[in-house]
């Protein structure tokens, strides 16, 4: 909830610099926006009432009340997160030393062989070996096992390249040419062609 409330409070200050504003009236209206799940702002949680901007408020909300609550209500609404956010994870199988897998790379995000080497005491964390001999130290977030044998970088390229020996050019048979049956000139000079469809009818 704090890193949430930091992260929101540089884009005020990011708008305001844009807009060539004061980044004090985007804090004083964000300080009067009530938290989803809670149905309280901040303003509320700390001087028991709302603050004063530039917008028309009651004065009833300008006096002070207590409430009562809060933390049943922050521990509620942090359930109701973790039931969604459960609902549509999974429980990632344990890795083995000498595992084949691949990692994802954190700038490109592009997933590279490597392979396991040992498990550190961080929770899901796995201590890995690269395809170029890097040793890192990856989440088990970033890790998949995988079912191809992991060769050199060089074989890796030339396994992909297709044999030119093996590539035999046959001339298309029993094709039939109707471009000058199907194709229809306008005035600038431009060919249509007649869908495939409509060869069989007459069209005026």
């Amino acid at each position: 909830m704090v890193e949430k409330a930091v992260g929101i409070s540089k884009a005020v200050f990011k708008k305001a610099f844009e807009d060539n504003r004061r980044p004090a009236i985007g804090l004083l209206e964000y300080r009067n926006t009530q938290i989803s799940g809670l149905g309280l702002s901040t303003a509320q949680l700390m001087f028991n009432r709302c603050l004063r901007t530039k917008l028309p408020i009651s004065n009833k909300l300008l006096n002070p009340e207590l409430f009562k609550d809060v933390n049943i209500k922050l521990l509620r609404r942090q359930q109701t997160q973790k039931y969604y956010y459960d609902r549509s994870s999974k429980i990632l199988t344990e890795l083995k030393p000498g595992d084949k897998i691949v990692v994802q790379n954190v700038k490109t995000k592009i997933w590279e062989p490597a392979v396991v080497l040992s498990k550190t005491k961080t929770l899901r964390s796995y201590k890995i070996k690269t395809l170029y001999g890097r040793v890192l130290v990856r989440n088990r977030k970033f890790l998949r096992l995988s079912k191809v044998n992991h060769k050199s970088y060089n074989d890796s390229v030339l396994d992909t390249l297709p044999d030119v020996t093996q590539v035999v050019s046959t001339p298309p048979q029993n094709v039939t040419s109707t471009d000058s049956q199907t194709s229809i000139s306008t005035r600038s000079g431009r060919n249509i062609n007649r869908p495939n469809h409509l060869k069989d009818y007459v069209c005026y």
